[in-house]
C-alpha cells in the first residue's frame, strides 16, 4: 500500500513562491491572537523585499528596528485616507527606484481605517469601492510586488454572521483580491524536540490565477470571471524564537469540525411543541365534520346540524338535502 502525498501550496503563497499581488488576510480569531502570524508574514518577507507597513498602532514592531529593508508609515500621520494611499504609492515608487526597480512588498495591519474614514457626504458603500479600487490598481503597479490587507469582519453579539456592512466589503475583497487567507483562533504547544510555545496556527487558503483586470476597468459591474485554483486547510507551526514558519500540515477533518462555530438557534418566548395533555385536550375536540371512512370516488358530506337552528323557511341551509 503506497501513501499518496499531497503537495502543500500554502507555503509557496506566504513567502512569495506563488505569486500573488493582492492577498487579502481575514482575522477570525480571538482579538490579538494574530500578532504571532503578522509577524512571520513580516519576517518572511523582508529577507527577501523592501517592504512597507502601514500601522495604526495594532502591533509593535521592535522585533524588525534593525530591519534596513522595512518602512513604516504611521496612520495618525495623515489627516485622510486619501492622502495616505497617495503617499503609500509614491514611496513605493521611490524606494523601487533606490533598488534597480526591485518590487516592493506592502502591508496593511488595519484595513478598517481606510474605511472609517469616510466623509459625511458620501455613502459608505461607494466610498469603500473607492478605496479598494484604489488599492487593486496599486497591486498592480510594476513597483509593486505584492500588497497584503488585514480585514478583521464584524460579527454580531451572538457570532451568528457579520453585520450589514461588513458582509458587503467582504463581497467586494472577494472580487478583487487573488488570494484569500482566513486566520483561526491559534493553540501553543510544547512538544518534544519542538521550540517552548510553538504557535499552530490554522488557515483556510482560497487562491485564483490570475488579476480581475475587470475590476479596474469597470466600477459599476463586478464580475467573478476567474475559477480558483486550489483551496486548503492547513495548520502553519510557528518558531517564536525566530518568528519562522516551521511546517505546514494538512488540516484534519476533526480540528476543523472543532473550530467551526456551533450554530445557535434563536430563542423562542412562546413553547413551540404540545405536551402529552395538550395533545390529548386537543383530539377530544369534536369537529363540525366527519371523515368517510372509505374513500371512493363519489364525495359525500356529512352535516350535523345547529342544535340552535330554527328550521325557517328563512334559513336557506334548511332547504339542503345533505
Amino acid at each position: 500500500m503506497t501513501a499518496t502525498i499531497h503537495k502543500i501550496h500554502t507555503g509557496d503563497l506566504l513567502t512569495d513562491k506563488i505569486s500573488s499581488r493582492f492577498v487579502c488576510l481575514l482575522d477570525k480569531c480571538a482579538p490579538g491572537s494574530l500578532e504571532a502570524f503578522w509577524r512571520c508574514i513580516l519576517v518572511e518577507h523582508s529577507h527577501r523585499r523592501p517592504c512597507i507597513v502601514v500601522t495604526s498602532g495594532l502591533y509593535s514592531y521592535d522585533y524588525l528596528i534593525n530591519c534596513s529593508s522595512l518602512t513604516l508609515v504611521n496612520t495618525d500621520d495623515f489627516d485622510s485616507a486619501t492622502e495616505l494611499l497617495d503617499h503609500i504609492s509614491a514611496l513605493a515608487s521611490s524606494k523601487s527606484a533606490e533598488n534597480r526597480g526591485q518590487g516592493i512588498y506592502i502591508f496593511v495591519e488595519f484595513l478598517s481605517w481606510l474605511f472609517l474614514d469616510c466623509p459625511s457626504v458620501c455613502e459608505f458603500k461607494f466610498w469603500s469601492q473607492r478605496i479598494l479600487n484604489r488599492l487593486f490598481h496599486l497591486s498592480t503597479q510594476a513597483y509593486v510586488q505584492r500588497l497584503l490587507l488585514a480585514f478583521r469582519p464584524l460579527s454580531d453579539l451572538k457570532e451568528s454572521g457579520p453585520v450589514a456592512g461588513t458582509s458587503e466589503l467582504l463581497k467586494l475583497l472577494e472580487r478583487c483580491a487573488i488570494s484569500h487567507i482566513c486566520c483561526g483562533t491559534p493553540t501553543y504547544k510544547d512538544h518534544l524536540g519542538d521550540p517552548v510555545g510553538m504557535v499552530v496556527q490554522p488557515l483556510e487558503l482560497w487562491h485564483r490565477r490570475a488579476l480581475q483586470w475587470e475590476f479596474v476597468q469597470s466600477k459599476e459591474n463586478f464580475s467573478l470571471s476567474n475559477k480558483p485554483a486550489f483551496t486548503e486547510h492547513v495548520l502553519a507551526h510557528i518558531d517564536p524564537a525566530t518568528w519562522t514558519f516551521m511546517k505546514f500540515l494538512p488540516c484534519s477533518d476533526q480540528s476543523r469540525e472543532k473550530e467551526t462555530p456551533e450554530v445557535r438557534l434563536p430563542e423562542n418566548s412562546f413553547a413551540m411543541n404540545l405536551s402529552e395533555s395538550e395533545k390529548m385536550a386537543r383530539d377530544a375536540v369534536p369537529l363540525p365534520y366527519t371523515p368517510a371512512a372509505n374513500a371512493s370516488n363519489n364525495f359525500s358530506i356529512s352535516y350535523q346540524p345547529d342544535c340552535f337552528d330554527d328550521l325557517d323557511d328563512e334559513d336557506p341551509d334548511d332547504d339542503l338535502d345533505m
